[in-house]
């Protein structure tokens, strides 16, 4: 058991970010937003993707989609291979011990490839793609998540997804936006339709139907749009010369440069907030910050997760499972800020506070918080402290997002 007098905020390590997109230049219908009848949630299977998975390999001269889906698949991954490669490209590689993560990078980096690792799914394409795809994914996840409930769960809650061979890809692109009950006739109209094609067998174990969407369509070099009304979908090309704003939160993003990230970004504007870093830039060169980003936050939290399993050998890795047993008793007055700081610093978490959506609902963070539990799980006392301010949290590995909708 834990006891506490205070609580406080730790700083993250996984850079969340507020994009700020118009409507118009992502959208291509003026009709206002319309609730759908609800869905049912969709099964999904019972697995994980194993990204650290330690693992060794050898291929000589073996075909790369072949023998990167097989390696994906028994990793609990799914693969996508962009359409512009030639899937039988020979990959040799010989890899005595390193993650699933690494073995899919450096099979990339001896194909002169770019890798994107999505949350289910392991791309491989033009360099230049694959960083788009990430930047694209996160912005338009963004977009979704404002969306109406339904059709926010529809397109952002996992399920797996299956492509038989030789479909086309409108006709796949059709038959996942009927799964959901989005209208995606467009994907075949001119001026989006999108050219003939035949493709391999497709299965992800489970993957949001909005990164499905995107990584069918990057191999087009388009991305999804989606009407104001939230009913229809249609492929458009990427706004390349879109200029977007950031932020990144966190540990990783405190320790950025202002060099280094106008290295990667030569136009952008770029000022300090709290908690991290705002950049101001064009998306192509905004995809390169993102990738950097995304790259050291990853390796950031592999190193936190060994951290932890030395302390604890039996604990998962993620927070909910190594904090499932522990208990927590208090009884405080404290700012809500200083409150979760203080707790998240106590128990090992990282913290991230979307200070947007407070202010969006003109809730202060140093709002005084009277509360008191005994005996709580770890979701019980977040539950308690932000239920005064209608917060809510949701757990990433080892960060704790707090944010209010």
């Amino acid at each position: 058991m834990r006891s506490f007098l205070i609580l406080l905020l730790l700083l993250p390590t996984v850079p969340t970010a507020l994009a700020q997109e118009g409507a118009a230049d992502w959208g291509w219908e003026d009709n206002p937003v319309t609730q759908t009848p609800a869905l049912q949630p969709p099964l999904q299977r019972d697995t994980k993707p194993n990204w650290d998975g330690i693992t060794g390999v050898m291929w000589n001269e073996q075909p790369l989609r072949e023998t990167l889906g097989h390696f994906a698949s028994r990793h609990n991954i799914g693969f996508m291979l962009d359409r512009r490669i030639d899937p039988g490209t020979p990959l040799s590689l010989d890899v005595k011990q390193a993650s699933v993560r690494d073995v899919f990078d450096q099979a990339a980096t001896q194909c002169a490839l770019g890798f994107c690792e999505l949350e289910t799914v392991a791309y491989l394409g033009p360099p230049d793609a694959a960083e788009l795809l990430q930047l694209l994914v996160v912005l338009r996840n963004e977009q979704l998540a404002k969306l109406p409930k339904t059709q926010r769960d529809a397109m952002l809650s996992p399920r797996p997804f299956h492509a038989e061979l030789l479909d086309t890809p409108i006709e796949t692109l059709q038959r996942l936006a009927d799964e959901i009950d989005f209208d995606g006739t467009a994907f075949a109209q001119p001026p989006r339709g999108l050219p003939h094609d035949v493709w391999p067998e497709i299965d992800f174990p489970n993957e949001s139907p909005c990164t499905v969407f995107s990584l069918i369509l990057i191999g087009f070099d388009r991305t999804l749009a989606v009407s104001n009304d939230a009913t229809k979908l249609a492929a458009m090309p990427i706004p390349r010369e879109l200029v977007v704003t950031r932020e990144y939160k966190g540990t990783v993003a405190r320790q950025l440069t202002e060099h280094e990230l106008l290295k990667l970004a030569p136009d952008a504007s770029i000022s300090a907030v709290s908690q991290g870093v705002r950049v101001e830039a064009p998306l192509e060169q905004l995809a390169k910050i993102e990738t950097l980003v995304t790259k050291r936050t990853i390796a950031h939290n592999a190193q936190r997760r060994q951290t932890n399993m030395r302390q604890n050998p039996v604990a998962a890795n993620d927070a909910l499972t190594r904090l499932q047993n522990e208990r927590f008793t208090g009884n405080f007055t404290a700012s809500l800020d200083k409150l979760l700081k203080t707790f998240t610093d106590s128990v090992q978490l990282e913290l991230i506070i979307d200070e947007q959506s407070f202010a969006a609902k003109n809730v202060k963070l140093d709002t005084r918080i009277s509360t008191s539990f005994e005996q709580a799980t770890v979701t019980e006392v977040f539950e308690k402290c932000l239920a005064p301010v209608g917060a809510l949290y949701r757990f990433e590995g080892e960060t704790v997002i707090i944010y209010i909708e």
